[in-house]
């Protein structure tokens, strides 16, 4: 081989080497969660589930030698469950690295996990909460063998010192942990509240997987203010036919969101039978959203039984998983920014949010509107 051939042949070595290491770069979406877990769990298969791009991703993986291996992409730190065929498991915060878990699925509040800044603060977190779920869980059995005298006050200490912890962790700029936290006490603050917290997070802590979520509430909530434009439903009613919010423009609407399951729910339909039957030939229309997907046959006999058939009717949407988390990718109730049933919001004629009230104040603006 002459001398010009080598050079050739060398400068296409450098060259391919130059390639291959340009393709080999870090993704920053990428992990690997490697796994160890006690040889006497007798456990042949575990199960991942965590949220990617607002849909549930559930993963299994077979376990040899009580070895376990998942890889997958996440934006972020996201919240997962580790779980077995029993539904067995823990909470634990995935990151986009190479991670090394250690424990018993039997025991999910001892385990490691390494390389997840954030799972380091879920885990101090938990320590310093769960000697008050103990406590309080200490009372429920108390209480439910006749044992506890008036447990009111106590649980009401407990659930403020719980409420403490939270606001310390949520009011950290730059908490990982805080922001999931803020995610799951929406319910719980004013829309003013969760903004205060938010806006006072670092740019990071709100480019995160769950900042990105409370984001989106707080953009939803704004929508939802009265005199804004109610957000568009549609799907099929309980008769099979397309049904669109927006055809009801001309009417005022009580939109109700319910479940056959929810006896506050079942309640308010006496009521809501004497608003329609009052005011419906004036213009008022009721649309009932049912968290009832996985049981129509109880939604379609509520509505049977409760003599409420003159309604339009939906379901949300809102699909259960294998391992039993929910998929709210199609969820109508969270267009609608809803916690917990039953949810009302009063709708004008112009197609506008008069507010999310309860019956009374539904009953009290009707009155206005329509005459008594």
């Amino acid at each position: 081989m002459n001398v010009q051939m080598k050079k050739i042949m060398g400068f296409a070595a450098l060259l391919l080497l130059v390639v291959v290491g340009g393709c080999q770069s870090d993704d920053p979406t990428h992990f690997v969660l490697k796994g160890t877990l006690r040889p006497d769990d007798g456990i042949e298969q575990v199960y991942l589930s965590y949220e990617k791009d607002g849909k549930r991703i559930c993963d299994t993986a077979t376990v040899s030698g009580g070895r376990f291996r998942f890889e997958g992409h996440i934006d972020g730190a996201v919240s997962a469950r580790l779980s077995n065929a029993k539904r067995q498991g823990m909470e634990l915060y995935l990151a986009p690295a190479r991670m090394e878990f250690s424990g018993s699925l039997a025991t999910p509040e001892n385990f490691t996990l390494t390389n997840s800044p954030m799972n380091d603060e879920y885990m101090e977190y938990m320590k310093k909460i769960m000697p008050l779920y103990k406590q309080a869980e200490a009372l429920q059995q108390a209480t439910r063998q006749g044992n506890g005298a008036d447990v009111q006050g106590q649980f009401e200490l407990l659930k403020q010192e719980a409420s403490k912890i939270d606001h310390e962790v949520m009011s950290s700029p730059t908490s990982r942990y805080g922001i999931v936290l803020l995610d799951r006490n929406l319910a719980s603050l004013s829309i003013k509240e969760i903004k205060a917290y938010f806006d006072a997070y670092s740019e990071e802590v709100q480019n995160s997987s769950a900042g990105k979520k409370v984001a989106t509430y707080l953009q939803r909530a704004a929508k939802l203010q009265p005199g804004q434009p109610a957000p568009q439903l549609e799907g099929t009613d309980i008769n099979g036919k397309h049904f669109q919010l927006s055809d009801l423009k001309g009417k005022y609407v009580i939109l109700d969101f319910w479940a056959s399951w929810c006896r506050p729910c079942r309640a308010s339909n006496p009521h809501l039978i004497e608003l329609w039957n009052k005011y419906h030939k004036k213009g008022l229309e009721i649309v009932c959203v049912a968290s009832d997907d996985s049981n129509e046959g109880a939604w379609r006999a509520a509505v049977e039984k409760d003599g409420i058939g003159m309604f339009h009717h939906l379901l949300c949407g809102l699909k259960q998983n294998a391992d039993g988390s929910y998929d709210f990718s199609a969820d109508k109730g969270k267009i609608y920014n809803v916690h917990y049933l039953p949810t009302k919001y009063l709708i004008d004629a112009e197609g506008k949010i008069v507010g999310k009230l309860d019956t009374d104040e539904i009953t009290a603006k009707l009155a206005k509107v329509f005459g008594k």
